[in-house]
């Protein structure tokens, strides 16, 4: 498996890693879980961290993955920190579907670092 979901009780926080070699099949399974979290803890905070990712997925699955937010009934207040991949490509991929989960209503936004992708999400927590 190459990703791990995670909740933290303190922070309301569900993170989302994802390291190595990463598909749309592990994207999907990785943003299910999540939900299937976020519904258990009542939280809407999600860190996506793909820094150590390999992203081997195509435009076209970043474009069709928020259609299973719908799906899957995710809370419309949804606050999502992404952090980068090193890589250039990558972090178009990473930009890309940052632009179209804005487009569709949606709140991402992307982090080079996880501290101030924390404190982006609990700035929205409080106000």
């Amino acid at each position: 498996m190459a990703w791990t979901a995670d909740y933290d009780a303190t922070s309301g926080v569900t993170t989302v890693t994802y390291r190595g070699a990463t598909t749309g099949g592990d994207f999907r399974a990785g943003t299910s879980a999540a939900i299937a979290m976020s519904k258990i803890h009542g939280t809407w905070r999600f860190l996506i961290d793909v820094s150590e990712a390999s992203i081997s997925v195509s435009s076209l699955a970043l474009f069709n993955l928020p259609a299973q937010f719908l799906q899957e009934h995710l809370d419309p207040r949804s606050r999502m920190a992404v952090l980068l991949p090193a890589t250039a490509p990558e972090r178009e991929l990473v930009a890309f579907f940052e632009t179209v989960c804005l487009n569709r209503d949606w709140l991402a936004h992307v982090f080079d670092g996880r501290d101030e992708a924390r404190r982006w999400l609990l700035e929205e927590a409080t106000g």
